[in-house]
């Protein structure tokens, strides 16, 4: 199945959680947009638009990376529905949940 589609429909606003501890308020991150031409957005706190990439990892498509201004991030996709899409950081364990803004 191709996972792609669940990740690129809409939007999705964004919850941190570090440690098992809501960090969201900490980050500039308040929304993000992944296109299906491995390009993407991210919307920050102050309403700038950041641009960046991403693509899958393996034929599983269950690790993605995300390329930025800050870097590039590597992440397992842990859930992925039409409802939640749920990622955690390979190299800090910070997990992100991506909530499709129309729910």
């Amino acid at each position: 199945m191709d996972r792609t589609n669940l990740i690129t429909a809409q939007p999705f606003d964004v919850r941190i959680l570090s440690n098992g501890r809501d960090i969201s308020e900490k980050s500039p991150i308040v929304q993000v947009h992944y296109h299906a031409d491995g390009s993407g957005s991210r919307t920050l706190r102050d309403g700038s638009v950041v641009a960046g990439r991403w693509q899958f990892l393996n034929p599983q498509q269950t690790q993605i990376e995300v390329n930025g201004p800050e870097g590039t991030s590597r992440w397992v996709v842990v859930e992925l529905s039409d409802r939640i899409y749920r990622k955690v950081d390979i190299d800090t364990g910070v997990e992100f949940l991506h909530l499709p803004q129309d729910r």
